[in-house]
């Protein structure tokens, strides 16, 4: 109930700031936010939980540490580079996208916010 009160009286606070406070929070925020998901999209939902669109960060993905790919993966990420007319067929990258779709799904489901 702490945690209901709480954001209650910040979203208050937020919402009878002057919009040039607002601005800042909103802005620092977002800036915290970017760094935490390694400029990720973000799906957008209104107070209903209807999807309305995705924020997409301006910004290039960070590089993470290095990843742990077999020799075999890394060969075929670099034959991939070296002949983009012959990488992937249309079905193998329908799959992979699906794969991929599930995978941040699953990592960021997307709630509407409590009122």
């Amino acid at each position: 109930m702490l945690t209901t009160t709480t954001n209650t009286d910040l979203l208050s606070r937020i919402r009878n700031a002057s919009p040039r406070s607002r601005q800042f929070v909103l802005q620092s925020l977002i800036n915290e936010f970017i760094e935490e998901t390694n400029f990720a999209p973000l799906p957008i939902t209104n107070a209903e939980g209807t999807f309305v669109g995705t924020f997409y960060p301006d910004q290039q993905r960070k590089l993470g540490p290095p990843s742990t790919m077999t020799s075999a993966e890394a060969a075929e990420v670099l034959r991939r580079l070296k002949t983009p007319e012959d990488s992937v067929t249309l079905e193998e990258f329908i799959k992979l996208l699906d794969a991929e779709i599930v995978r941040l799904r699953a990592e960021r489901p997307v709630t509407p916010p409590k009122s």
